[in-house]
């Protein structure tokens, strides 16, 4: 009867620890939400923790006045008559090491070059852009600078970069299309009219590539 005792007594001291590890889990996890850890964090072998800038491609540096430099020669491609000299020239020389107000004077540019062809030239002129030594390349930058007007040109928002002037970017310079204020919505239409004849000219893999490409303009 002691022994039965004595093991009863060791048995209920068990089950009351359990019963208060049990409680103080419960109490736990009711305390902490588990679903805010991020275990892909804690997991080596996981993509989290893979370092993105290794797949950017080493590109050179350029200078704002670099780029400045350079809108100005297709700006007098432009002047000349020759807008389609002036859109390959800026498509081959797209400054992908350059800071954002670089990129940012590079893509108003390019805009203005849209902006000046004809949508009926549209069409020949990307067949002679496409058919040219890298011409795949310079389609799949021309889409790259089409979504990134988009995304910058809707109606309302203005074409005109933070932080950029009229001066730099050169639109005070010219007398083409206005993009700014209500041109906005113009301007959304160029882009689009452009994108079209892109995708039936180079088909959908240029927008894959363009969003796998982590050069940006």
């Amino acid at each position: 009867m002691a022994r039965a005792s004595r093991i009863c007594m060791g048995g209920c001291s068990n089950y009351t620890a359990g019963a208060v590890t049990s409680k103080r889990d419960s109490y736990i996890m009711a305390e902490f939400n588990w679903r805010t850890i991020n275990i892909d964090a804690l997991d080596p072998e996981s993509a989290y923790n893979f370092d993105l800038s290794t797949l950017t491609p080493a590109v050179e540096p350029v200078s704002t006045a670099d780029v400045q430099n350079l809108s100005n020669q297709i700006r007098q491609l432009m002047r000349g008559g020759n807008a389609e000299g002036a859109l390959q020239g800026a498509l081959e020389n797209a400054p992908y090491g350059a800071d954002e107000q670089g990129k940012s004077i590079h893509l108003s540019v390019v805009t203005e070059v849209l902006g000046q062809i004809r949508q009926a030239e549209m069409t020949p002129i990307l067949q002679r852009l496409y058919g040219s030594e890298g011409g795949s390349e310079l389609c799949d930058t021309l889409m790259k600078y089409l979504y990134k007007g988009m995304s910058q040109g809707a109606p309302g928002s203005g074409s005109t970069p933070k932080n950029v002037t009229p001066q730099a970017t050169g639109f005070s310079q010219m007398g083409g299309r206005s993009f700014g204020g209500e041109g906005g919505g113009q301007a959304m239409s160029v882009f689009l009219s452009w994108h079209e004849k892109l995708v039936e000219m180079v088909g959908p893999g240029s927008i894959i590539r363009v969003m796998s490409d982590r050069r940006t303009v």
